[in-house]
């Protein structure tokens, strides 16, 4: 038993919660078929989370394009083509990470899917999600995903092509509320696919215009994480987002000075580790937010677990 403690920063640095990742291939309906796969040879392309460290573009966060956005896209593929639970289980190995929150993107993976991951490996945290073209019955799926362990839910805006702004989207939201637990939203324009399959995604609906509006209809009634705190629409997510109490970001894939200013505008109260394994690396996301934090020892473990377990009701 954990002894008690009146200083969160006592606790033990190696009880680390990531908010954000993933099993399974979550572009393809078939991605959920991979998660029990055993040895599969995680592809070594580039992080994400790599990138954003070393390509600070002065202080302020650029988007990607050309080039670039073509070979984080397919560097990104590469990844989460190896996104097995035994590669999550290696990859978490001395990181100090105890649990990793899995999100699913439907239909291709599902809350089921995660769950049986959890089953078989209890650090696994499920979310569950909604498959905006089945609609008929979600409240009843969602009241059934929340009794079976969902501790929230990951919805992806660009890869569901759903606008932030559909009344599907709001329904949602408003029908999740009553279990005081978390959405996730990806944040940020990126891209998944080349060619004719780029009709599948709507890169607009990762714009934070959009997902602020979202926010405003729901009028504080849910819980919500903003995935990647915008990537980089940074300045409008530490410029605007802080006015509405319900809303927090997670640290995936930004700089560490961009963490600092993250925790400046929301405190420390509202920002969560997260590393979108395996599009990102563990160990790359936590040593972010170490230099971010430096030797603030109790906004440390605010941002590595106090604050995902408040808002996934953890014990």
């Amino acid at each position: 038993m954990e002894k008690p403690t009146d200083k969160i920063g006592d606790r033990d640095e190696a009880d680390i919660i990531d908010i954000h990742s993933h099993l399974g291939t979550i572009i393809y309906e078939w991605g959920k078929d991979i998660i029990d796969q055993k040895g599969v040879k995680p592809q070594s392309s580039i992080d994400l989370g790599w990138m954003a460290k070393l390509m600070k573009f002065g202080q302020k966060p650029r988007e990607l394009t050309g080039i670039a956005r073509k070979l984080a896209t397919y560097s990104g593929r590469q990844r989460i083509f190896g996104a097995t639970l035994e590669n999550m289980q290696k990859a978490r190995e001395g990181t100090g990470i105890t649990k990793s929150c899995t999100l699913p993107v439907p239909p291709n993976v599902c809350f089921d899917d995660l769950k049986k991951a959890a089953n078989a490996d209890s650090r696994v945290i499920p979310f569950t999600g909604i498959d905006f073209n089945e609609m008929e019955g979600f409240e009843d799926r969602l009241r059934s995903d929340v009794e079976h362990g969902a501790k929230g839910m990951k919805i992806h805006p660009i890869i569901q092509n759903v606008s932030p702004v559909d009344q599907r989207m709001l329904d949602v939201m408003e029908a999740f509320s009553e279990y005081d637990l978390p959405i996730l939203f990806h944040t940020g324009r990126v891209t998944y696919y080349f060619g004719d399959e780029k009709k599948k995604e709507n890169m607009d609906y990762g714009n934070m215009e959009l997902i602020e509006k979202m926010v405003a209809e729901n009028r504080g009634k849910t819980k919500i994480i903003l995935g990647h705190a915008g990537m980089a629409e940074l300045d409008y997510v530490t410029e605007r987002m802080p006015q509405y109490p319900n809303v927090f970001v997670d640290t995936t894939f930004q700089h560490p000075q961009r963490i600092s200013t993250l925790i400046n505008a929301f405190g420390s109260e509202r920002v969560l580790l997260g590393s979108d394994w395996p599009y990102g690396d563990m160990q790359l996301a936590i040593d972010c937010v170490r230099e971010a934090t430096q030797d603030e020892k109790e906004i440390q473990a605010r941002v590595f677990r106090e604050n995902a377990k408040n808002l996934l009701h953890l014990g």
